[in-house]
This record gives C-alpha cells, sequence and structure tokens, in this order.
C-alpha cells in the first residue's frame, strides 16, 4: 500500500507540475500575442489610413499637390521613436551596453507609442498631450541611462586621474624633508 500511493502520488505531483509549466507557456503565449495583435492592428489601422489618404489624393488634385507632390494629410509616423537615439548611442557606446541597455529602453518606447497610436485608430488629433508624456518619460529614461553609463565612467577615470596627481606631488615633497 504504501510504495503503490507513493508512486500514485508521485505521478499526480509530476502531472500537476507538467499542468503548471504548460498554463505558464499558454500565458507567455497569450501576452506575446497581444502585443504583436496589438501592434498588427495599428499597422492595419495605418495602412488603410494610407490607402484611404491615396484615393481622396486622388480625387482632390489640386496644383499644390502636383507641384509639392503632397497632399493634405499628415503622415502619422515619419521616423520610428527613438530613431536619433538610438543611432546617438551606437556612435558612443558598445555594442554590449546596446544590447543590455538601449534596445530594451527603444523597445519599450516604440511598443508605448504604436499603442497609444492603436487605441486612437492611428490619429495625433486627440492624443498629442498623450504622445507628448511618452515622449518626454522615455526620453527621460534614456539620458539617464546615457549619464550612467557614458559619464559616470568619465567622472570615475578623471577621480582616478585626479588622485594619482595627488599621490605623485605627496611622494617628492616626502623626499625633500629627508
Amino acid at each position: 500500500m504504501g510504495p503503490k500511493t507513493d508512486a500514485v502520488r508521485l505521478q499526480q505531483e509530476r502531472e500537476q507540475a507538467k499542468r503548471v509549466e504548460l498554463q505558464k507557456k499558454r500565458e507567455a503565449a497569450i501576452h506575446e500575442r497581444q502585443g504583436k495583435v496589438a501592434l498588427d492592428n495599428y499597422k492595419r489601422i495605418f495602412a488603410e489610413k494610407e490607402a484611404m489618404a491615396v484615393l481622396k489624393r486622388k480625387e482632390e488634385k489640386t496644383e499644390t499637390d502636383v507641384v509639392t507632390n503632397s497632399g493634405p494629410e499628415e503622415r502619422v509616423i515619419a521616423m520610428p521613436p527613438g530613431y536619433y537615439m538610438f543611432g546617438f548611442v551606437k556612435f558612443l557606446v558598445s555594442q554590449r551596453s546596446i544590447d543590455e541597455v538601449y534596445t530594451q529602453l527603444i523597445g519599450d518606447y516604440r511598443e508605448e507609442y504604436y499603442l497609444a497610436l492603436a487605441k486612437n485608430n492611428g490619429s495625433r488629433a486627440g492624443i498629442k498631450p498623450k504622445l507628448l508624456l511618452i515622449h518626454t518619460r522615455h526620453k527621460w529614461a534614456f539620458l539617464c541611462a546615457f549619464l550612467v553609463s557614458v559619464i559616470s565612467p568619465l567622472i570615475s577615470m578623471l577621480k582616478k586621474a585626479q588622485m594619482k596627481k595627488e599621490e605623485e606631488k605627496e611622494i617628492p615633497e616626502a623626499s625633500e624633508e629627508d
């Protein structure tokens, strides 16, 4: 009775662990799909707006449209958020720091920006204060990360150099007294 019940209990625990692991995988997949769905919805909405703008432009050809080759609509995204920040960081920071810190920062920035646009059907009309808040928050985070990863080592290096100079001044003074 004892070994058999232990085996049954062990089998039940294994099955329970498998169910828990499977549930975690399902939740992770659902979370990943939700992010992709939000981005896909934004892309679909953006494509529909672009198509509508093209049709509208074809219907309303004016002299300014012909001369400047632009339509009356406003482009939603000219460059992805964080494009210039990423270029700036690539120039000054090591690839390891980019992979560990800045890729995640800029990815979060873009995801939040796209989700805000998707909630507003791709239009920037009534959402400008929210986008400004998103820009400000993520640019501040970027600046803090940059200061920590670039400026902090420079300050540390300057302090060490200053300490060496002070030590070199103390050593000759001690030898002159002898």
